[in-house]
């Protein structure tokens, strides 16, 4: 009886949550010409139909597609790109409105350990593709609706649902995140976290930095962006957002029993790759007419989202006017040498931290090695010191052979130290 009940209980609430955001979420596909490069989970910030997503989803887009669906109607909008921040991995997209689509409340109230939270969104691992494929949909005259003719088609265009509880509450370089138990996976970067009121808390991400994830040892919780970073980005960009501040109904956590608590607290973050290598079909050619009647606003280079400048490898460091020059360099296990340059001043352009990764348009300093992940560790200036932290990375990050746990505090980065990214062995330097 008592299982009964706990399941009861998260089924009901699972129940209201699904009816308030399934008319909020939508599923925002990302093109380069018109092939598909894959897809996040967004929802609908304000009636002017912007999208809060994360900065990860589109930062390699050329265009993006928003598909939402009601009923059996299929609508596909085209998004333009407004605004991304970039400390936390955070954009707004803007797409025409789609009908019978609702705005998120966002709270910015505290939450508490203990305390239920739902992840909303899309993730791939568990698609039929039929938003990919096209099979079960059916489309009419216009390019930007379509029909589900299939039962077995419509569960690709209704968000999957999550639930779990907060583990607590953190700030890492300047960005504040919730940790939690609610399930995520690839598809699910870009969509809400909500409380028990299904009132929007969170952005969930694949770690708080949007780096790759790949189901690395250490990596046991979900961790999505706390929803005042969203707002601060909403308000600097005077993008209309219904904020609330007041408490959830659930904010003490205390209303679930502690096993149900427990073994929430236990599921881990899974690694599920998405699946993109099907032919061209239906959905495809669909969703490409749609990218294609919406290009891009006069000036706009894409989704192309501007970021720090991107430091090369260099053959040596460069010169700076408060001589802090910085220097990584080494070998890979092929004997390949790598050779990275930077200083102070970077830091200092770049919101004290410097992500190292494989991809350019992602990473401050720049690793192409094929071991390294796309953000693969980050650089932090802290107090007088730079400290190094792994970012969830693929092939992990070790410090004269000791590896770097995700989740754990920045350790101190000295001259003369081994740093290993993957296959890559490189010594930092501090050249006077």
């Amino acid at each position: 009886m008592f299982l009964v009940l706990c399941g009861s209980t998260r089924a009901e609430l699972a129940e209201k949550v699904a009816a308030r955001m399934e008319k909020s979420t939508v599923r925002v596909v990302i093109f380069k010409g018109d092939k598909v490069m894959g897809h996040g989970s967004g929802f609908i910030i304000s009636s002017q139909g912007h999208v809060a997503t994360n900065r990860h989803v589109i930062a390699e887009a050329e265009r993006a597609v928003a598909v939402y669906a009601q009923g059996d109607k299929v609508y596909f909008r085209a998004a333009t790109f407004v605004a991304a921040s970039n400390t936390a991995d955070l954009a707004i997209l803007k797409i025409d409105p789609i009908p019978s689509t609702e705005v998120v409340q966002i709270s910015t109230a505290n939450l508490v350990t203990g305390q239920t939270v739902m992840t909303v969104g899309f993730p791939g691992v568990i698609d039929s593709m039929a938003w990919y494929t096209g099979k079960g949909v059916e489309f009419g005259t216009k390019s930007d609706e379509g029909r589900i003719t299939d039962p077995n088609a419509a569960g690709d265009f209704v968000p999957a649902i999550f639930s779990g509880t907060v583990a607590k509450i953190e700030t890492r370089s300047d960005t504040r995140c919730v940790l939690h138990s609610a399930k995520i996976s690839h598809g699910n970067s870009g969509g809400p976290l909500v409380d028990a009121d299904g009132r929007v808390c969170g952005i969930n991400t694949w770690n708080v930095y949007g780096s790759e994830a790949s189901g690395a040892a250490g990596a046991d919780y979900p961790i999505s962006i706390h929803a005042s970073e969203l707002v601060s980005l909403a308000h600097a960009h005077s993008i209309p957002i219904n904020v609330t501040s007041s408490k959830s109904s659930n904010g003490s956590g205390t209303n679930l029993p502690t096993p149900l608590l427990a073994a929430a607290a236990a599921f881990a973050v899974v690694l599920f790759l998405l699946v993109l290598r099907k032919p061209r079909m239906v959905m495809v050619d669909a969703m490409s007419r749609v990218v294609r009647s919406k290009p891009a606003a006069s000036g706009q280079a894409a989704y192309r989202v501007s970021a720090p400048a991107t430091i090369p490898a260099q053959a040596s460091p460069r010169a700076s006017s408060n001589g802090g020059k910085l220097r990584l360099r080494g070998r890979d296990l092929q004997g390949i040498s790598y050779d990275i340059a930077f200083n102070n001043e970077d830091f200092g352009r770049c919101g004290n931290r410097l992500v190292i990764g494989r991809n350019q348009d992602l990473s401050q300093l720049h690793l192409a090695h094929d071991s390294v992940s796309r953000q693969h560790a980050t650089l932090s200036w802290q107090g007088g010191e730079i400290h190094v932290e792994d970012r969830n990375s693929g092939n992990g990050t070790k410090l004269n052979g000791r590896e770097l746990i995700v989740g754990s505090p920045p350790a101190p980065l000295r001259s003369g130290d081994k740093l290993t990214l993957g296959e890559v062995d490189l010594m930092f330097e501090i050249l006077n």
